[in-house]
């Protein structure tokens, strides 16, 4: 698997647009959030340890990564770090090597009302949703972005303090847990040295959290005929 060298930057500008033309950012605001982590991260270089930055430059070159990597730093996603390639959108990884996410993230151009550090979530809640409390913080802090809602699911991945969510047409996106950065995709997941595609532990246990809420009498049930058994699931 080898991650895409481009991503449509639709559903940022979607999320990004605030809720009245008043509100939103002016093209030299734009500009200036969406030069994300290039002044930061040359302030905080220096974060990363030399031993971490050989790990991680070996994981990504033993998984398939030619392109150049100009630099690792720290990234705006809790627990990951940002690795800048030449003429691509930057990597997102942990220090393990295991998780990865593609895309350049967005400055939320909210108010940040809800300033507290979010208690981090373990491995126990990968796959549940969100707490109501961190929901609510989450929403104070998105006020300007559209389509944002109560509505809005949120659930926790296996990075701690990295959300996954989705709009209601069902398009996911990644965001810090005091969502104050955004991006669109998938957290994808490197195992033995190669890309083995999205993170198939957190996708059974959303899918079952989303399931679990539904209500069981309005379910039919076809069960199995065979030895050959499977799971699918069909909703109107």
């Amino acid at each position: 698997m080898t991650l895409p060298v481009c991503k449509s930057a639709s559903l940022i500008s979607i999320i990004l647009l605030a809720t009245t033309a008043c509100a939103q950012p002016s093209s030299a605001d734009a500009n200036s959030n969406n030069v994300t982590q290039s002044t930061a991260s040359s302030q905080v270089a220096q974060a990363v340890s030399a031993a971490v930055d050989k790990r991680l430059r070996q994981v990504l070159t033993q998984a398939g990564i030619k392109t150049q990597i100009t630099s690792i730093v720290p990234s705006k996603l809790p627990n990951m770090y940002q690795v800048n390639l030449a003429g691509q959108l930057p990597l997102h990884i942990t220090e393990d090597g295991r998780y990865v996410v593609q895309g350049e993230l967005q400055k939320n151009p909210s108010k940040q009302v809800i300033t507290k550090t979010p208690v981090r979530s373990t491995s126990a809640q990968v796959g549940k949703p969100v707490s109501a409390s961190v929901k609510s913080d989450m929403l104070a802090n998105m006020a300007a972005l559209k389509n944002m809602s109560a509505k809005t699911p949120f659930f926790y991945t296996a990075v701690p303090g990295v959300i996954w969510g989705a709009t209601l047409e069902g398009v996911p996106f990644l965001l810090s847990d005091d969502a104050q950065y955004i991006t669109d995709g998938e957290i994808s997941v490197i195992e033995n040295g190669q890309f083995i595609g999205l993170d198939e532990n957190f996708e059974k246990r959303k899918n079952q959290s989303v399931f679990a809420s539904l209500d069981k009498s309005q379910l039919i049930t076809y069960p199995a005929t065979t030895t050959e058994r499977a799971v699918i699931y069909l909703m109107t």
